[in-house]
């Protein structure tokens, strides 16, 4: 399948499946691939930095981009070599930190060890990188709908879930509406896990996910607690060997001034520069402590997303894709910062029912409220003329109203 000797195993929210090699998790070294409706996938611009210093920055500001505060996040960034005016390309994927212990404890129960986690969407990123393609989409059928990934300039841009049920025509509507809200233009679709439509340009019987055992992708996602914890190992090292340079330095000196006692000017001299010495290396070590807390520093004055945590657009599509038969939306009127109103007709008030409880099983929505439901007439039918209001979870403000009253 994907040419290398390491096994994958899916996480879906409800345990391991093994994707591919022997079939048994015990004893494997496992790429873990973190389903698309548990991961966060997200395409922006970064600085033209090491991925290093990147990543600090982004440990505050990463909430900006993403449905979730910074706090609640465990991440990895994939730089791209894409850069102009604006910054660097990079895929910024994304898990809940609570989730992510799961994933560990599930691992470790399962007597197995992590090399990586990463979001099954990359999959579809090694996949095109398989068939030498920088534009395509991939879309396969999970557990819970049809995935569908775009590819842009070799480099992941959207990923995104559709409902199970489409028919062929619905999903190749979707699939360009998709390639449209990348902002790509159409490209050759690849169906991967067996799909294949009308539509799909060819059909791989693996799931793309079997493809993250690749060892050249450069993404890892780790708790924070396990970040500090492997800064911590590197800096005790540093210091260990800076310790042992410091007193090796001052061996050589006390056996050279015992050795040449009659020469003690001299010595006072190489005094001298073992105390300059002995104060660089304890600049050192100072600023290798006090090195996250400057970049922390540098990150506050980052500026905020210049794109939304969710797009409008997206949240449009999940209030339209909700709708079921027999509801016509009138009006949807959405703002930054305010609740989404939505207005709408339906022949029943069952399907009014049915539409405000899909509304609410949404993670990207909260506070999902029916205004108000009034029967009416047209042209002799009966109707159901309604009202519903949610807030889109992430959607802030252009400005801060609070900080200008201040």
């Amino acid at each position: 399948m994907s040419g290398v000797g390491q096994s994958v195993a899916l996480w879906s929210g409800d345990g391991l499946k093994p994707l591919n090699g022997s079939g048994t998790l015990r004893g494997e070294k496992l790429t873990i691939a973190i389903s698309r409706r548990s991961s966060f996938v997200r395409s922006l611009r970064v600085p033209n930095a090491p991925k290093a210093q990147v990543a600090e920055a982004l440990r505050v500001t990463a909430g900006d981009y993403l449905p979730l505060d910074a706090s609640e996040i465990a991440f990895d960034i994939l730089l791209a070599d894409d850069v102009n005016m604006e910054g660097r390309a990079a895929t910024l994927g994304a898990i809940r930190e609570t989730e992510l212990v799961e994933v560990n404890k599930a691992t470790k129960e399962a007597g197995a060890n992590a090399n990586r986690v990463v979001p099954a969407a990359f999959g579809s990123l090694l996949l095109a990188r398989r068939l030498g393609l920088r534009d395509c989409a991939v879309i396969e059928m999970d557990s819970g709908g049809y995935c569908v990934d775009i590819i842009k300039d070799g480099e992941l841009k959207y990923s995104r879930v559709l409902k199970a049920g489409l028919s062929e025509a619905e999903l190749e509507k979707e699939v360009k509406r998709t390639f449209a809200a990348a902002e790509c233009p159409p490209a050759p679709v690849i169906g991967a896990g067996g799909a294949n439509f009308s539509f799909t340009e060819q059909s791989r019987p693996e799931a793309s996910a079997t493809y993250l055992a690749d060892p050249t992708l450069e993404f890892h996602l780790e708790t924070p607690d396990a970040i500090r914890a492997r800064e911590d190992a590197v800096n005790r090292k540093r210091n260990t060997f800076v310790y042992a340079l410091t007193a090796l330095t001052a061996i050589l000196i006390m056996d050279l001034y015992m050795r040449h006692s009659d020469e003690v000017a001299k010595v006072r001299k190489l005094d001298s520069v073992f105390a300059k010495s002995m104060k660089k290396n304890t600049d050192l070590l100072n600023l290798e402590k006090t090195k996250g807390l400057d970049l922390q520093s540098k990150g506050t004055v980052l500026k905020r997303a210049f794109e939304p945590a969710q797009r409008l657009t997206d949240v449009m599509s999940i209030i339209a894709n909700d709708a079921p038969t027999g509801v016509w939306l009138n009006g949807v009127t959405l703002e930054r910062g305010k609740m989404t109103v939505i207005r709408g007709t339906a022949l029943k008030s069952e399907q009014v029912a049915a539409f405000v409880s899909n509304l609410a099983g949404e993670a990207r929505l909260r506070d999902v409220k029916l205004v108000f439901a009034n029967n009416a007439t047209i042209e002799q039918k009966p109707i159901v003329q309604f009202s519903v209001q949610a807030m889109a979870v992430g959607n802030l403000p252009l400005s801060d109203q609070a900080g200008k009253a201040k």
